[in-house]
């Protein structure tokens, strides 16, 4: 296993995306879902691994790249990498779903579930400016605002291991702290406001909570470490 990486988180993500894909979007067709009293949770509720999803990410940012940032891997270098690893994929799903959407609506007369495909919709989205970042529309191709969120989260991220840089303990004091705020200020109100709303607070509650898991998960490697290494201290005097 590569150090930084958990396989266990792998399929874990895998678990979350074929909950999302194949039980919670079958709800935007028309048709009794299969074998719904079996998976009924999945097919009401999949939409909550969204959320799982930000967590895992949180935890895999933070574990590759927290020390990086604090050795001084600079802001460009950073985003650039997150970047180059979903944004190809993501203007290819991007061009797809908006020939599809274009065919859907001359045949039936309206879009598929999302209405925003103009040329303004299209550019914010090559921009990656989705819902949660500077506005609320729902995009032609939905589901994308995730990565929308992930890359205002990053730059969060990556400026507050820069400030708040002093230890693994201290780092997840900051990042409990943030979301939490994501809990008391951003969802009670429902706000709609660029940066501050439902999306937002979503990536922001669970991105920072996996942030801190990771600080815990080194700080308990590191205890196991040292626990390790006095054991056999002790043996080899004995």
């Amino acid at each position: 296993m590569n150090s930084n990486r958990i396989e266990s988180i792998d399929g874990l993500r895998g678990v979350a995306a074929v909950v999302i894909a194949f039980f919670w979007h079958y709800n935007h067709f028309t048709g009794y879902p299969p074998l719904l009293m079996v998976f009924y949770p999945l097919y009401y509720y999949g939409e909550a691994m969204t959320e799982l999803f930000f967590l895992i990410s949180g935890f895999t940012i933070a574990l590759v790249y927290q020390d990086r940032i604090i050795r001084g891997c600079s802001f460009s270098r950073f985003i650039c990498k997150r970047l180059k690893s979903f944004y190809f994929l993501y203007l290819l799903s991007m061009v797809i779903t908006c020939v599809e959407q274009m065919q859907y609506k001359a045949i039936l007369g309206e879009t598929f579930i999302y209405n925003s495909i103009d040329y303004i919709h299209v550019l914010l989205g090559i921009l990656l400016q989705l819902p949660g970042f500077l506005f609320c529309d729902i995009p032609a191709n939905g589901p994308t605002w995730y990565l929308s969120i992930l890359l205002y989260l990053y730059i969060v991220f990556y400026y507050v291991v820069k400030l708040f840089s002093k230890n693994d303990s201290f780092l997840m004091i900051v990042y409990a702290v943030i979301s939490f705020c994501g809990i008391f200020l951003f969802m009670p109100y429902s706000l709609a406001m660029p940066f501050i709303n439902l999306y937002s607070s979503r990536g922001i509650i669970c991105f920072f909570w996996g942030c801190a898991l990771c600080c815990a998960h080194n700080y308990y490697k590191k205890i196991s470490i040292k626990t390790f290494i006095l054991k056999k201290a002790i043996y080899l005097r004995l």
